[in-house]
This record gives C-alpha cells, structure tokens and sequence, in this order.
C-alpha cells in the first residue's frame, strides 16, 4: 500500500507518494487537466498497486483529479483544509498543508473528511446548486429595483410587481436621467434570469421522471 498526496492549484498539482513506514517514494507534479490527472492516476496504480489518496477541497478545482482518481480504481479522501491545517499544525507545527504533510496525515488516518456523494448524486446535485445560484441572483436584481423605486412616489396596482402585468407596468415606467437606463438594464436581467430558471426546472423535472424507477 502506497499513500498519495496531491496539493491542489488552479493550474498545477504538486504530488507526494510515500510507502507504508514513512519514506517518500517520488514527488511530481501534472497540469491541472482531466486527462493529466487520469494519467497520473492510471501511472501511479501500474506503478505501486494499490493505492490510497488524499487531495485538498480547494474551491471547485479539486474535483478533475479526485473523479480522475476514482475513476482509475483509487480509494481517495477530500481533505477539508481548515481542520486538517490545525491537525498539520498541531504535529508539524507549520501553517501550510503541502503534499508531504497531507501524505504523512493520510498514512496516519488523520484526514479530516469532507462529504463527497457518489458521482450519480454528485451530478443532479449539481444542477440543484445551479438552480438556486439563479434564484439567489434574481432575488438580488429584485432588491436593486425595489432600492431604485424607492427614490420615487410611484405605486403598483399588482400584487406581484415582478408577475407578467407588474414586469410589463416596471417596463412603462419613466424615470429621471440614468435611472431609467439602469431600471431597463435590471429588468433584462431579471428576465433572462427567469428564462434560465425555467429551463433549469424542466431540465430537472425530466432528469427526476428518468429516476422515477
């Protein structure tokens, strides 16, 4: 059994690989890409058999190399960098996980794990995120208009202001100088913001009628 470590960048991974008792077998590094990440992986099983890796939640950028990895037969462990900084802290006394550290941690089973559901949840969930991300952002358009509004005495008979007959009452408005202009802009954006949601739900709906067993 060999221990691997990759310290995750947006542009390059550096790896660590050690044996059971400790010592370093090889240190590496590959562009952070899918295929390099797949032929590392690949590489490293031929190499020295079984494997086990650890590799660092950094942002999103992690994820080419751990389903690489996965895909590849590699058992591999996310590390959550801020409780496995304050392990690597406690026993190393640094306050920067590089690859060797996370290799050593990862033989002495002290990765502090985060959640990473399996690659058929991983993928809808994805989209899930992507649906709320949109609402969020027309949440915040809506909050711009209603700032905006607020500077005049305006007042809507609709009970939903951004409905089909309060979105067509916003575009009949006429405001002061710039205001008129970023209230046009706003609303552009507002309605391609619905568009994608749209699209989001129906794309969801037929992803959820296909697991229907």
């Amino acid at each position: 059994m060999v221990y691997v470590a990759v310290d995750i960048g947006r542009m390059r991974c550096v790896t660590c690989v050690i044996y059971q008792d400790g010592s370093i077998l090889d240190t590496d590094s590959y562009p952070n890409m899918s295929f390099d990440a797949s032929h590392y992986a690949r590489q490293t099983v031929e190499r020295y058999g079984e494997c086990k890796a650890v590799v660092e939640s950094t942002g999103s950028v992690w994820m080419k190399t751990y389903e690489e990895f996965e895909s590849n037969g590699v058992e591999v462990k996310l590390a959550n960098l801020v409780k496995t900084r304050a392990i690597a802290e406690a026993r190393a006394k640094t306050d920067k996980v590089d690859s060797k550290i996370l290799a050593h941690l990862l033989r002495a089973d002290l990765i502090a794990e985060c959640y990473v559901p399996s690659r058929d949840v991983r993928l809808p969930r994805a989209l899930l995120s992507h649906r709320v991300n949109i609402t969020r952002e027309q949440t915040r358009i809506k909050n711009r208009i209603h700032s905006l509004l607020g500077k005049y005495d305006f007042e809507c008979e609709y009970d939903d202001i951004f409905g089909a007959h309060g979105m067509h009452w916003l575009h009949a408005l006429q405001l002061n100088g710039n205001d008129h202009e970023i209230l046009q802009s706003l609303l552009r954006q507002l309605e391609f913001l619905q568009d994608e949601e749209e699209k989001a739900n129906s794309t969801i709906a037929k992803d959820a009628f296909r697991r229907v067993p």
